[in-house]
């Protein structure tokens, strides 16, 4: 697996943040470049989280969804199809 450095990019210069990589003249080098989070993304995100919001049905106790989930896990495991391997 490749060494990984990270730099800071300001004002079209690398700033790098710890060891500096040895690159030799005329090498081919790939940079991966990680924009900070965006408000719209934080938008997106809270959609998401609206859009799920009530999935479980409302009223409901943390407990009760925990016994859903484990019966439904429960289920997953006791298929009978599965057995027959």
């Amino acid at each position: 697996m490749p060494k990984t450095y990270e730099a800071t990019y300001e004002n079209g210069i690398l700033k790098w943040l710890y060891e500096k990589p040895e690159i030799p003249n005329g090498a081919q080098v790939k940079v991966t470049i990680d924009f900070p989070q965006t408000k719209k993304r934080e938008e997106e995100i809270q959609k998401i989280l609206d859009a799920a919001r009530g999935a479980w049905g409302k009223g409901k106790s943390l407990d009760e969804i925990d016994r859903e989930i484990s019966a439904m896990r429960e289920w997953n495991w006791s298929r009978e199809w599965d057995k027959k391997a």
